[in-house]
């Protein structure tokens, strides 16, 4: 879940939101840990609209310093800013500026549903849950993901060897 959950326990336990710190999955090479992340929202103007131009005003005051300090105070940032030269102001929750140092140094990669078509349908509510409740060992589940994914692949019209 990451940093995503902090605006909520923050609701209903802020003397105890700054408690809370993330860290990577840990490997056997400290060297290469480092976080899966979901990828920021996008917001994208229509080139064939006929207000491209006051589009274009409203993503340049959108990404201006006055209005990311108006977003700033009124709502706590979730994550690192992606945005190039903003930094997360002194106030930012623990988690997040926990997470920023692996993004300064290139230590993060989107989620797979970024990168690939591909997310076997069954991994979270059936795969995770058998490894979870230990019905099935880890191996096992990465067997039957591996199936799920090549059913999937194939059903997308992809090669898999």
């Amino acid at each position: 879940m990451l940093t995503q959950v902090l605006e909520n326990i923050n609701e209903d336990f802020p003397e105890l939101v700054n408690d809370i710190g993330i860290f990577p999955q840990p490997s056997d090479d400290p060297s290469i840990n480092g976080f899966t992340v979901w990828m920021p929202n996008a917001y994208l103007i229509n080139k064939d609209s006929e207000k491209v131009e006051t589009a274009k005003k409203w993503m340049d005051y959108f990404l201006s310093d006055k209005a990311i300090k108006l977003y700033e105070e009124n709502s706590k940032s979730i994550g690192p800013y992606v945005i190039e030269g903003v930094e997360l102001p002194e106030d930012s929750y623990t988690a997040v500026k926990d997470v920023v140092p692996y993004f300064e140094s290139g230590d993060v990669a989107p989620a797979l549903e970024f990168v690939s078509p591909i997310k076997g349908p069954n991994l979270p509510p059936q795969i995770c849950t058998a490894v979870g409740t230990g019905q099935m060992t880890a191996e096992e589940a990465a067997e039957m993901y591996d199936d799920d994914v090549e059913k999937q692949a194939k059903q997308l019209g992809m090669e898999w060897d």
